[in-house]
């Protein structure tokens, strides 16, 4: 995307007025602004900027949240596999507040920088839940840069969906201190989406 490198998270429906599209989400800094062409990059990490596979172009992109979303090509529907990768059980569904618990464990599946040499270390990589809220989560667990835009998981609420990996930060808020790997939730991505003329549902596994 652009001149980054990054993961690409969830994908979704599109609702409503969009009925029939495909999306799939990343974080806000991986992309440039509406209508960024987005290609499948080959790495390992940082990638080569050679043109790949069209994914398909900037549809959304948050103001207030850190996510956008990518509305996938018509060329390329047929490649998108909604679950994580290296997950086939993972989505289940959308998990939040209501679910997710304090000491959860998180899974990632990404790029990040020192992780994407092997299947194994992109995907296997586990963290705990320290804190959530309805807009932002934090995880204790091993990311990087390049892991950005990736989706996170909740294998003790069932394998729910619970946000997008933003960052690695630090920040004294919410509930307590955090320290570790930041993202949005699932609730503000899917409520700040559907204000702004994007409604979408995300898809399971069970849809793949």
């Amino acid at each position: 995307m652009g001149t980054t490198g990054c993961t690409a998270g969830w994908v979704f429906a599109g609702q409503r007025q969009l009925r029939g599209q495909q999306f799939i989400a990343t974080a806000r800094h991986c992309v440039s602004g509406l209508g960024e062409a987005v290609y499948l990059t080959a790495g390992p990490f940082p990638v080569s900027f050679a043109h790949g596979l069209l994914i398909g172009r900037v549809a959304y992109v948050s103001k207030g949240w850190d996510f956008a979303l990518i509305r996938i090509a018509p060329t390329s529907v047929r490649y998108v596999v909604p679950s994580m990768a290296g997950h086939p059980d993972i989505p289940r569904g959308v998990g939040g507040t209501s679910s997710a618990k304090f000491g959860d464990i998180c899974q990632f599946s990404g790029h990040g920088l020192g992780f994407d040499g092997t299947p194994t270390t992109e995907q296997s990589r586990v963290g705990v839940l320290t804190d959530i809220s309805n807009d932002e989560l934090y995880c204790d667990g091993p990311a990087n840069e390049g892991d950005s835009g990736g989706p996170i998981a909740d294998l003790t609420s069932g394998n729910e969906a619970i946000g997008l990996l933003d960052g690695i930060d630090a920040t004294a808020g919410g509930s307590s201190a955090n320290v570790g790997v930041h993202g949005v939730t699932m609730t503000v991505l899917l409520r700040d989406a559907a204000a702004h003329r994007h409604p979408v549902r995300l898809r399971t596994a069970a849809s793949s």
